[in-house]
């Protein structure tokens, strides 16, 4: 665990380096008042959001193993899940690979079986944040074009995935590779659970499903926003959190650090309002999502730990992908 400690560790210092620029460029203590004055009863409300988000998530999870044939209980599924949540920190989120991991060690199913049902969940997330941007962008006339070529670019590539004959003569060219000859084997198996995953009806339903996890994530924005008494609707906040949130996936930067930060306050600058409290409610938030996610994440993974025998994360390597 130690190397996946030291990227936590140094995603925490970025973190703080980020929002410590940000507070001192709005004036470190009108960002400190601004904070000092937030709600201390909302927190609790905007935490269970938080988590609510993350139930419909596992629900999705669950389905996707169900859809893939693995056979596990909904209380070990919904522990590995939680469990994955200590690397969100990673660029796109694709640490959560970490869930494949622990699977394989529970069940015995392969990690090139079980890994695109993370990505699974990354492409109706994104497709379900996107379409709320897309509404958003044209409302508020703002990110159009972008919104739209996020969205194309999935749908292209959920095409080409759907479509196995394009998909096996790509396999059937890296197979001529020699040092690629071992790994089609896995190649093979990661696209034809992604060939399952990725149909019409599995798509259509978990962004539907996406859409509802999302919303509450959306709310609890809204409300920080109401708060720190900024004038804006559910709608267009959900706009703001949405195109940032996907802005923060599509830079890879770990956990969106940066990207997602600087457009959270840049909107709500946009409105008018100063400096320290587009600040301090992004500041808010972010913790409230992304760091919350890895602190549930680190105490889920502790106690699985305890409960399944210590693992080696160590091993989380392509050798493992068997």
């Amino acid at each position: 665990m130690k190397n996946y400690k030291q990227k936590i560790l140094w995603s925490i210092v970025a973190s703080v380096v980020i929002y410590l620029g940000f507070s001192i460029y709005a004036d470190l203590d009108k960002v400190a008042q601004a904070l000092s004055g937030f709600s201390l009863w909302l927190i609790p409300i905007i935490l269970l959001l938080v988590f609510a988000n993350y139930i419909f998530r596992f629900i999705k999870w669950h389905y996707y193993l169900g859809l893939i044939g693995v056979k596990i209980s909904v209380s070990e599924s919904f522990q590995i899940f939680i469990s994955g949540f200590v690397l969100s920190v990673t660029p796109g989120k694709m640490g959560e690979v970490l869930k494949s991991f622990l699977l394989k060690e529970k069940t015995g199913v392969s990690i090139s079986r079980t890994a695109p049902v993370v990505f699974a969940e990354r492409v109706t997330d994104m497709s379900a944040l996107i379409l709320i941007a897309i509404v958003g962008a044209f409302s508020f006339n703002y990110g159009a074009e972008f919104s739209v070529a996020a969205l194309l670019g999935f749908v292209v590539m959920i095409v080409m995935i759907s479509h196995r004959g394009v998909a096996m003569k790509f396999i059937g060219f890296l197979a001529k590779f020699r040092f690629l000859e071992k790994f089609i084997p896995h190649i093979t198996e990661l696209y034809e659970s992604a060939y399952i995953l990725l149909k019409p009806k599995p798509i259509f339903l978990m962004t539907l499903l996406s859409l509802v996890s999302w919303f509450f994530e959306c709310f609890a924005y809204f409300l920080i926003l109401k708060d720190f008494s900024v004038e804006i609707t559910l709608f267009r906040s959900s706009f703001y959190y949405s195109f940032a949130t996907v802005a923060g996936a599509l830079s890879f930067l770990p956990g969106g650090l940066g990207a997602a930060d600087a457009l959270f306050t840049y909107f709500i600058t946009s409105l008018g309002q100063p400096e320290a409290v587009a600040v301090s409610s992004t500041i808010l938030f972010r913790v409230a999502t992304l760091w919350f996610a890895v602190l549930v994440g680190l105490i889920a993974f502790t106690y699985y730990q305890r409960q399944s025998g210590r693992i080696d994360l160590n091993k989380l390597n392509v050798k493992e992908i068997n």
